[in-house]
């Protein structure tokens, strides 16, 4: 049985999945500046670089992470996310959302946060269960 995700885990998690394209963006930055460090080093040695660099390491990790997690979301889900994780009403929360949803229930929204967040947790290892 795997650990229940506490509200601080969850609120990292989201945070993490919204900012992907923050994450993406700093991916850029990081090989742009390498790059312009060194305007002389081959497209090999650039590589290498890169490879070493803890922050790009880092990143190019998350946002595979976060990737691998949306493409196995069902379809419902894959929804939200696209509507208000990465879409026109990404700046909305959770309550808002319910709100516009028109969910009755207070504790459904949280039902449907969960398993995206979830899905995030088992891709970067901070969640394992022998049914997952």
């Amino acid at each position: 049985m795997a650990k229940k995700l506490s509200e601080i885990d969850l609120k990292n998690l989201e945070d993490q999945f919204r900012n992907k394209k923050i994450w993406k963006n700093n991916l850029a930055r990081i090989e742009f500046f390498i790059r312009k460090k060194n305007p002389e080093a081959s497209e090999n040695e650039i590589k290498k670089i890169i490879g070493m660099h803890s922050g790009f390491a880092y990143y190019t990790r998350l946002v595979k992470n976060i990737e691998e997690a949306y493409e196995e979301l069902p379809m419902d889900l894959k929804k939200i996310v696209d509507k208000y994780f990465w879409g026109e009403y990404h700046y909305l929360n959770w309550k808002e959302i319910a709100d516009v949803e028109i969910i009755s229930e207070s504790t459904s929204y949280k039902r449907r946060r969960y398993p995206i967040l979830e899905k995030l947790a088992y891709k970067k290892g901070e969640l394992y269960d022998e049914n997952h």
